[in-house]
């Protein structure tokens, strides 16, 4: 019996090493297979991979490259819009808290037009105010009345530089009285027409003009066949300025921004002046500003080709405007 339970563990024993080796033989097999199949690259991988690779280290060394070029920051330095600006100055265009005998009072508002101001106040009453701006004289003394409100924000146009200027405002006002109930429908409305005038005197000193403005001299001037108008003289260079003279020579209005070429009033009564920005050299700007006397900029209107020398308005508000075009040119 015991013979018998030794050979019974003896042929487990081969059977279960037989057992291994099969398993054994068999992984070894599933290896086999799984090596004689290696992955296989695309052809085109090695080349993506190789431009990639140069293309990242061709990025690096030129962003080391300007970083090291102080210099170069200029090249992306950007240009604030002339619009942008003048929308931070009429944060200051209050009426609030002003009357005739506070107002607000701002010397160029939009500092580009140094001989202008802006009065801003209010009245109780609508009232129709008129700003007289004295002159030298009778034919350089200007006026003008304005319609009647109750906000007022006055143009004040034609100041003699390095000079206190006066300027007159005056308007009439309803008198304020209390009616008696035994007075006639006829007095009641007398009395009511009654008005007063208010008439106030400001002072306002201006800076020198720069140096190298052009100055005009007159001859056999005959002030009789003139009138207040101002005589515009538009610059052909960014070396000067648009400048405005009365019937003396005296300037009384000037651009401290450059603009060149033709400056005509348009039939809205604003003028067309060229933009300050230089597009192609010799003189081609990148277009026009509508602008007002007091340098408030209505419009621009950019052109693919620039603008130079001239332009010309319709009758129905277009422009005709001489251009180029850049794309058939040999240079």
């Amino acid at each position: 019996m015991v013979k018998s339970n030794t050979d019974n563990k003896q042929s487990e024993t081969i059977s279960e090493i037989s057992l291994r080796l099969k398993q054994k033989s068999a992984k070894n097999r599933k290896i086999r297979v799984r090596l004689t199949h290696p992955f296989k690259r695309p052809p085109h991988f090695t080349a993506h991979f190789m431009f990639f690779l140069l293309m990242l280290v061709s990025l690096v060394f030129s962003l080391a490259y300007l970083s090291s070029r102080g210099e170069n920051t200029d090249l992306i330095a950007t240009t604030k819009s002339l619009i942008s600006d003048q929308k931070t100055y009429e944060k200051d265009f209050t009426s609030a808290g002003f009357d005739i005998e506070n107002p607000n009072i701002i010397l160029n508002p939009y500092k580009n037009s140094p001989l202008t101001a802006l009065f801003i106040f209010e009245t109780e009453n609508e009232v129709s105010p008129t700003v007289t701006i004295k002159g030298r004289d009778e034919k350089t003394t200007i006026s003008h009345q304005f319609e009647k409100t109750r906000k007022h924000f006055l143009p004040i146009y034609g100041l003699y530089p390095d000079t206190e200027n006066i300027i007159h405002i005056a308007y009439e006002e309803p008198i304020e009285k209390k009616l008696d109930s035994n007075l006639s429908e006829e007095d009641k409305i007398v009395l009511k027409s009654l008005v007063k005038t208010v008439d106030r005197e400001f002072k306002i000193k201006t800076d020198p003009l720069p140096a190298g403005l052009p100055q005009a001299s007159v001859s056999n001037l005959d002030k009789a066949e003139l009138n207040s108008d101002f005589y515009f003289f538009s610059p052909a260079t960014k070396n000067n300025k648009m400048v405005a003279y009365d019937i003396n020579g005296d300037i009384r209005w000037y651009l401290a921004t450059p603009a060149l070429w033709q400056n005509t009033r348009l039939n809205n009564g604003h003028l067309l002046v060229s933009t300050e920005r230089l597009f192609s050299a010799p003189y081609y700007m990148t277009g026009l500003y509508e602008i007002d006397l007091l340098g408030k900029i209505y419009a621009e209107y950019s052109l693919p080709g620039g603008y130079h020398h001239d332009y010309f308005e319709l009758q129905n508000g277009n422009l005709i405007v001489a251009t180029n075009n850049f794309e058939n040119s040999n240079d």
